[in-house]
């Protein structure tokens, strides 16, 4: 370990020089200089909650709450979302269930993931209009009576200030450039020492040749 940062010291220049590399290469694998400054290479991915409550005059609630949660994730209901206020994004949907009881229940919970907790938010409660243009329109179709039809009532809205950390920055990136950098730069030192070599083992002993005919006049006197 002495003779390895003894070589470190000897070429201080180029390690300073490299760990400045690897600092600057590590921050642009994060961020991005852009016109109006620094930008994030990736974004963070938020996710917002809406939820419902099923509710039929002479069905069972639970079970279509257990349809509809399928039903909401699927291309139908996405893409009607979606073309609302254009939001791209994800849905995730699940239904009612109480651990204490081990009772399904009939509410409806459909999840929105997209860049910004806004967007998130938006996208959920689009989804709910959507979800339930559908299902009318199946009860229609099969001959249901408006009357009979069920139907979706607000629980609980989505709301920006609610929204969670779906998918973080990975710092994965930085980490490897800044190591791999670190580590090209010591490579090179070594091989710098190995060219020009000046700490030598005699003995046991550290010794330093600083010239060749110094070197020489060392190897005599020992």
């Amino acid at each position: 370990m002495q003779l390895f940062f003894g070589v470190l010291r000897r070429f201080k220049w180029v390690v300073g020089a490299g760990f400045v590399l690897a600092c600057a290469l590590a921050l642009l694998s994060f961020v991005k200089v852009g016109p109006h400054g620094l930008k994030y290479r990736q974004q963070e991915k938020w996710m917002s909650t809406a939820r419902v409550l099923v509710t039929s005059p002479n069905q069972d609630t639970v079970q279509l709450a257990v349809t509809y949660a399928a039903l909401a994730t699927s291309d139908e209901v996405t893409k009607a979302a979606i073309r609302r206020h254009g939001i791209t994004g994800t849905l995730a949907a699940d239904f009612g269930y109480t651990n204490k009881a081990s009772t399904a229940l009939p509410t409806v919970s459909v999840s929105a993931t997209a860049i910004t907790p806004a967007k998130s938010a938006l996208l959920a409660n689009d989804s709910i209009p959507a979800l339930s243009a559908v299902i009318a329109q199946q009860q229609t179709e099969s001959g249901i009576p408006p009357e009979k039809q069920a139907r979706l009532q607000w629980l609980n809205r989505a709301a920006p200030s609610e929204a969670l950390v779906a998918t973080p920055r990975s710092k994965t990136p930085p980490v490897i450039v800044f190591v791999l950098i670190m580590a090209a730069t010591i490579g090179l030192v070594l091989l710098l020492e190995s060219l020009r070599p000046r700490v030598r083992v005699v003995s046991g002993e550290l010794r330093q040749a600083r010239a060749p005919g110094e070197a020489a006049r060392i190897h005599q006197q020992a």
